[in-house]
């Protein structure tokens, strides 16, 4: 009997009793009080002597989800004394509902809505965000120390009781350390589970190991779902402190941009160091003044082209562009750089030049035809713009590939080749892990980049629409460059208008 056959089974039964019965007694329901499904599991809000409970069925015939589903509740029970802000399971059975037609189910706690619910209610502010974020906190470090990775952390599994506190819910594909619990789920780190918007990358491609650093990229995606309300897909992304005049917000942003790194080893490790890294800025016990980044930004670039100083002025030669990349990275920030495209934008942290005479900015391949330049005493909207060509696709085997890595800094193969996280190389198989790569991609979406420090007016949201205008104009002039100043001038960030 198939999935679809046993669940018209199930329903027909419950209709049919008006509910089930159990050792704890009678369970009244229907199918009209089902209040959640999904991953074959059913939830419905029941009553047992008048007082309301919830029950989830499991409604399968794998034995792997039947496994999953019975370590749910026994090793979630098991480390329950050590773990904070976890779904109240309250009771294992299994119904029969024709011979040889098991249903396994798990009686929980009612709880009031989830977070998507919540957060569709609420007025987000600090007081609920910084809930939110101590929730979180608590509790994945509480699970990971218990050598628990949950693996399905978005915010239908986020649930909040009638006093508004959360909990952590659907624990169906986590993986638990075998060794230190009773039962062996056969959860893999490397099997790709769970939902795709919420998930990190590597749940989805395979290319590294499941970590701990998996449930940090989730727990950042939901903080950033929070505030904005939609994740965070790497370009287009905004910034709590632009939002929000929050004392932390610039610590969140740095929080969320770190352990939303697509490499799991470029995040935070455990929430143990991003606790550290909270206290360790709330220390510095200073103000972050946003024009130190601007001055710096500023003289990095005038010590190479200081033709670009109250004139628009470009540059096509690459050597000098290299000089000005140096310059510019060489400095330290207080908070990375950014570029934006106007319809996108990102942190970058290096821009370097490729054998062919093109440069790779993070992972994608730029084709740079000039640099244009327009520098003032108002350092807060110093421009400076990479114009770019179209770049070839790569040919390989007489193929073209938009998306390349290049290994140990010697052989370009397809990216597909790495996908998979080995590759065999030199006659052997390696994992990813143990190789120089690097990756780059060719798409040539964009003929302008603006590239500047946080908080200067060609990288803010109020001015995209003059950023992306220049994408379609073709060849850039000298008069683009000064109406684009005239333009983003008057649009700034409430910290640099406060200091102004």
């Amino acid at each position: 009997m198939n999935t679809d056959e046993i669940e018209k089974c199930f329903i027909e039964y419950i209709n049919t009793h008006g509910g089930i019965h159990t050792t704890l007694g009678e369970l009244k329901f229907t199918n009209s009080n089902r209040i959640g499904q999904g991953g074959n599991g059913l939830v419905y809000l029941a009553t047992i002597n008048e007082k309301e409970i919830a029950i989830k069925f499991l409604i399968s015939n794998s034995e792997r989800k039947l496994m999953r589903f019975k370590s749910e509740y026994f090793n979630t029970n098991y480390a329950r004394n050590e773990l904070r802000n976890i779904v109240n399971m309250i009771h294992y059975d299994e119904l029969e509902i024709q011979e040889g037609i098991r249903i396994p189910y798990i009686i929980m706690t009612p709880y009031s809505k989830n977070l998507k619910k919540y957060r569709s209610e609420k007025e987000i502010g600090v007081e609920e965000f910084t809930n939110l974020f101590n929730f979180l906190l608590v509790t994945l470090r509480d699970i990971h120390r218990k050598g628990i990775i949950h693996r399905d952390i978005k915010p239908e599994n986020i649930l909040v009781d009638f006093e508004e506190n959360f909990v952590l819910a659907d624990f169906g594909i986590a993986h638990y350390e075998k060794e230190d619990f009773p039962i062996d789920n056969k959860t893999k780190k490397g099997e790709r589970l769970a939902n795709v918007e919420f998930s990190a990358p590597e749940q989805i491609s395979n290319a590294y190991e499941v970590t701990q650093a998996a449930d940090i990229y989730s727990m950042a995606q939901i903080m950033y779902w929070f505030v904005f309300g939609t994740v965070n897909r790497g370009t287009g992304a905004e910034y709590i402190s632009q939002k929000y005049d929050w004392v932390d917000a610039y610590i969140y942003d740095n929080i969320i941009s770190r352990c939303l790194r697509n490499n799991p080893a470029e995040r935070f490790q455990s929430i143990d160091e991003i606790i550290q890294f909270y206290k360790d800025e709330k220390s510095k016990a200073k103000e972050i003044d946003p024009f130190d980044d601007m001055f710096k930004f500023h003289d990095a670039v005038l010590r190479v082209i200081p033709e670009v100083y109250n004139h628009a002025f470009s540059i096509t030669d690459k050597e000098v562009m290299c000089e000005l990349f140096e310059s510019i990275f060489e400095k330290k920030y207080n908070k990375a750089l950014e570029f934006n495209t106007g319809i996108g934008n990102n942190k970058v942290s290096s821009i370097i030049r490729l054998e062919n005479n093109e440069f790779l900015m993070g992972v994608r391949q730029l084709n740079i035809r000039c640099i244009w330049g327009l520098f003032t005493s108002d350092v807060y909207d110093d421009i400076l713009l990479m114009e770019i060509d179209d770049s070839s696709p790569y040919t390989i085997d007489g193929k073209e590939y938009h998306s390349v890595a290049v290994i140990e800094n010697e052989d370009i193969v397809p990216y597909d080749a790495i996908s998979s996280g080995y590759i065999r190389y030199k006659g052997k198989v390696h994992e990813i892990s143990e190789l120089a790569i690097q990756e780059r991609f060719v798409s040539n979406n964009y003929k302008v980049i603006a590239l500047a420090p946080f908080h200067n007016c060609t990288i803010i949201k109020k001015n995209d629409e003059h950023i992306g205008r220049l994408q379609g104009i073709g060849r850039l002039r000298e008069e683009d460059i000064y109406e684009l100043k005239e333009k983003i001038h008057m649009n700034r960030t409430c910290d640099i208008s406060i200091r102004l």
